[in-house]
């Protein structure tokens, strides 16, 4: 906050854009991570939206880490996406998980039935999981955070060179990114030290968005048809490359 409103400032271009403006140019891409059940021994459920500019910087826009059931997480899930305006989620199918993530699908219909704004779902790529979950994170997100392409929320006060003072906006889920940098923090290639829930709905999310630079401000497919014709169309041109260059 500053300069009678709300600004994003970027502490690594030094760039200022009003913050409605600088929001409605990303593409907002969403990722969910089940819990098996809120007991304390069970992992927390997470959700990470991100927001990918034009040049493919990656900002955590929210978080949300908490001991809910699926579907709790897949209610907050679409209640959150539809206060970011989320371009597109995707929810963790994994083993056990994949009931939940065709109830998510379901519910994202439902709510387009019904009248309501709901986020394309996207599928989350599962020949990734061949990998162990420490390694597909580092493989994903650790070229971004070396080369600092993902920007993470501030928490003080920053003054300017012309001496105006910018205040970070309170969110009632700063307690949430908290937990999201302590897992950043502490996660190796040997895994996180605790829970690792919301680093794996980052890697979820930056993995799905993709995450190139200069996406023109493609949105998602309208459809799960038109996806499908979309990959064709991808992989015809990649064979067509390849036989030219054969």
């Amino acid at each position: 906050e500053g300069r009678d409103g709300e600004w994003m400032f970027d502490l690594s271009s030094g760039s200022l854009k009003p913050w409605k403006e600088w929001l409605e140019s990303l593409r907002i891409v969403a990722a969910g991570d089940f819990t098996g059940g809120v007991s304390a021994d069970c992992d927390p459920a997470a959700l990470v939206f991100i927001g990918v500019d034009i040049n493919g910087e990656v900002f955590v826009l929210d978080v949300y880490v908490r001991r809910v059931m699926p579907s709790e997480l897949i209610r907050k899930g679409y209640e959150l996406s539809e206060l970011w305006r989320a371009d597109a989620i995707v929810w963790e199918d994994y083993g056990v998980q994949n009931a939940w993530a065709s109830v998510a699908l379901d519910e994202s219909r439902k709510l387009r039935d019904a009248g309501r704004y709901a986020p394309f779902v996207l599928d989350t790529h599962k020949r990734n999981y061949t990998q162990d979950k420490p390694t597909r994170a580092m493989f994903t997100l650790e070229p971004l955070f070396r080369n600092r392409h993902i920007r993470l929320l501030r928490e003080a006060d920053f003054t300017m060179a012309d001496g105006t003072k910018l205040t970070p906006i309170p969110t009632p889920h700063r307690a949430y990114h908290n937990e999201l940098k302590r897992q950043i923090d502490t996660c190796t290639d040997k895994g996180c030290s605790g829970h690792d829930d919301a680093l794996d709905a980052l890697e979820m999310a930056v993995r799905v968005s993709g995450r190139r630079g200069k996406w023109n401000a493609k949105k998602p497919p309208a459809d799960e048809g038109d996806r499908i014709i979309e990959e064709w169309r991808e992989a015809a041109t990649k064979k067509s490359q390849q036989e030219e260059a054969d």
